[in-house]
């Protein structure tokens, strides 16, 4: 697609316009996330992310579905023989789990920040209730 900018040339109206760069926009988006996490891919098969889940501290919430690192390894690689079909449902389920797995560290983080935010303000209170 050729962009030019000032007034359409090829006679569209400025909705179409937008249209077709929005478009051209979305399949070049799409094309950098290909490319990023070819890339992220890999930089990974030389420097593998650490193992989710592991951390034996109590302030994490229970994941009994998390995805194990070998589990993990394997949808990442790709073996060329490989059923492409099957292994996309399968990089679909463990994307679903990964992402309910994201979700819960987001609503432990949430309620972690609010009893933070919560013992510093009842603390400024009773602080100006001494001083007052």
């Amino acid at each position: 697609m050729t962009i030019a900018y000032g007034e359409p040339s090829t006679g569209l109206d400025s909705a179409a316009t937008r249209r077709a760069v929005r478009a051209e926009r979305a399949t070049v988006n799409r094309w950098r996330r290909l490319v990023r996490a070819r890339l992220d891919l890999l930089v990974a098969s030389y420097a593998p992310p650490e193992a989710i889940g592991e951390l034996t501290w109590d302030v994490l919430p229970a994941h009994a579905d998390v995805p194990v690192v070998e589990e993990l390894r394997t949808a990442v690689c790709r073996d060329p023989a490989e059923d492409r079909v099957g292994a996309m449902h399968r990089l679909r389920e463990l994307d679903r789990r990964l992402a309910t797995y994201a979700a819960r560290l987001d609503t432990a983080e949430e309620k972690t920040t609010e009893r933070l935010v919560m013992r510093l303000v009842l603390d400024e209170l009773e602080r100006s209730a001494e001083e007052g």
